[in-house]
């Protein structure tokens, strides 16, 4: 429990996460990233906005522009499945941290975000989900594509 404890500390602190933050609750509860979106907003005061069905996106993307979410912690594909049906002219804000995990991250996603999310720092984290939900995270910063001939 202590290494849960520090996780959420640590992820709270390192990313600025405080009262004035809204979170946005999709994992099932089932699921471990849940455990950060529940006691990661509680341990600040900050507000954690559930959904209630996950496959409903047209919900999400009001919710996330309503309720001016910050904090995103998600598998990739749901986050994929959100920039799927966002039309061309859609623009964001206010979501600041997005985390994903659970799975791999496409190449493209980062730039893919940070088109409709313009604030948005988005983060890789994974390692020992069982004793602590992430033990490991990295900043996606940029892609170098290189091409083989």
């Amino acid at each position: 429990m202590n290494a849960v404890c520090n996780t959420i500390i640590d992820v709270n602190e390192r990313f600025e996460i405080d009262s004035k933050d809204n979170f946005i609750g999709i994992s099932s509860f089932c699921f471990d990233l849940s455990v950060y979106d529940i006691f990661g907003s509680i341990s600040v005061g900050a507000t954690l906005v559930l959904i209630p069905d996950a496959r409903d996106i047209s919900y999400i993307v009001d919710t996330v522009t309503k309720e001016n979410i910050i904090v995103w912690n998600t598998v990739p594909a749901i986050m994929e499945l959100l920039l799927d049906s966002l039309n061309d002219y859609y623009s964001n804000t206010s979501l600041k941290n997005v985390f994903l995990s659970g799975d791999w991250i496409p190449l493209d996603l980062k730039d893919k975000i940070c088109d409709y999310f313009t604030n948005a720092r988005v983060m890789s984290l994974g390692g020992a989900t069982e004793a602590s939900i992430w033990s490991i995270y990295t900043g996606i910063l940029y892609l170098i594509r290189l091409y083989m001939y």
